[in-house]
């Protein structure tokens, strides 16, 4: 099967979310490509996800809520489902297409989307299925995939928070697979001297403290969480 253009827009659906890689761009591109890539070409990663206005939608929609810091990273490929059987030809673009297994394969590596794995040591668990002192990995959009650097506009890798001490509102089981930030915007915050501080800089709402998490986490989960 002829290989598809990187400089075509590959939509990958995981969970509730959604990415499409763009086009490549030369690496003097005003893109900021740090951590020893700067010899790559980079592209755009566009993403579409839940938003939350309150810090109570946030944990509401968190699986997990964690406090944590960073101690390694790995990168690698999240690849969408590809079927020709199900669905019709108006919701699903490979419906009634022959093809074969190695086609279906090959067709979902040229649609794959680049992540990078961080591994984090949870220091305090508010809420979830985790505990204190283990480690846990939490995926990201945005890595290197076929010599090209694809980066994520508004979000911040967790290895850029290398030493600090993170807030995380999670998806998933975390069992025997990685856990993801609910958005960029309000899945990662800092603890500092003032509170908390929204790593992506415009969340839609304000965290005056780590408690005031854990007393919302309370009243929405009374029995735990």
């Amino acid at each position: 099967m002829k290989r598809l253009s990187r400089h075509i827009t590959a939509i990958v659906f995981i969970g509730a979310a959604s990415f499409s890689l763009l086009g490549c761009t030369p690496s003097d591109s005003p893109i900021d490509v740090n951590n020893g890539y700067s010899s790559l070409s980079t592209g755009g990663i566009v993403s579409d996800y839940p938003a939350y206005s309150t810090l109570d939608e946030a944990i509401y929609a968190s699986d997990a809520i964690v406090v944590g810091r960073f101690i390694a990273e790995r990168e690698d490929i999240m690849t969408p489902v590809i079927s020709t059987t199900t669905g019709d030809a108006e919701t699903n673009p490979q419906y009634g297409l022959d093809l074969s297994a190695d086609e279906i394969e090959q067709m979902k590596l040229d649609l794959a989307t680049p992540i990078t794995i961080a591994t984090v040591r949870v220091e305090q668990v508010i809420s979830g299925n985790v505990l204190p002192g283990t480690e846990i990995e939490v995926s990201q959009v945005g890595g290197v995939l076929n010599g090209t650097l694809y980066l994520e506009h508004g979000t911040t890798l967790l290895s850029d928070l290398k030493e600090k001490e993170l807030v995380l509102f999670l998806h998933g089981s975390g069992i025997n697979s990685t856990f993801s930030l609910i958005n960029p915007d309000v899945g990662v915050w800092l603890i500092d001297e003032t509170g908390l501080s929204p790593v992506a800089g415009n969340a839609p709402f304000e965290i005056d403290s780590l408690r005031a998490v854990e007393q919302i986490t309370t009243l929405l989960y009374p029995h735990g969480g």
